[in-house]
């Protein structure tokens, strides 16, 4: 959504631009390519990570680079109240759509939402909308199984996420 345009970058060259502040993280003779830069900041607006959307269909869509492993890996922190109802996507871009709302940047979310004292009735997981995805049921069951509420998206809807559900032309609202 453009009201976080100011918040994204764009790296012509990801893998060297990453090396430099974290020098050697990537091997320079392996291609490079350009990326979206989403930034991870903690509540006081300090860099924990940054996520490298790929704009291509095929190879890894995103990277993820933390810069400060005692953080949780997670999106949207800087402009979240999480003392208010919060929503928890598996992406960024996802999480943009949706007020107050954050995003999972590693599988661990559950030490994630424990490192925030989040209370379990005050948020939601919203995973994609990949019912068939064996990962994806896992998690959900793990979830559901540890207490927390599920977002199960109803049989309608046939997009694989909010970006994807948006881009149809549903409103954020109506989500």
């Amino acid at each position: 959504p453009s009201n976080y345009h100011f918040k994204l970058f764009y790296a012509p060259k990801f893998r060297r631009w990453v090396n430099t502040f974290i020098p050697d993280k990537f091997d320079l003779n392996q291609p490079d390519e350009p990326r979206l830069v989403i930034p991870l900041l903690d509540r006081f607006g300090n860099l924990i990570g940054i996520q490298g959307r790929g704009f291509s269909k095929t190879g890894i869509r995103y990277i993820t680079i933390i810069v400060d492993e005692s953080k949780p890996k997670i999106y949207g922190l800087d402009h979240t109240d999480t003392a208010k109802y919060t929503y928890l996507f598996e992406g960024p871009i996802d999480s943009m759509f949706i007020p107050n709302s954050l995003a999972m940047c590693g599988a661990d979310c559950i030490f994630a939402i424990k490192s925030l004292n989040l209370q379990k009735d005050n948020f939601v997981f919203v995973y994609d909308n990949e019912p068939r995805n064996k990962q994806i049921v896992d998690r959900i069951e793990k979830m559901i199984d540890n207490g927390y509420r599920v977002c199960l998206w109803p049989q309608h809807i046939e997009h694989k996420d909010v970006n994807d559900m948006v881009m149809a032309g549903m409103k954020p609202a109506d989500i």
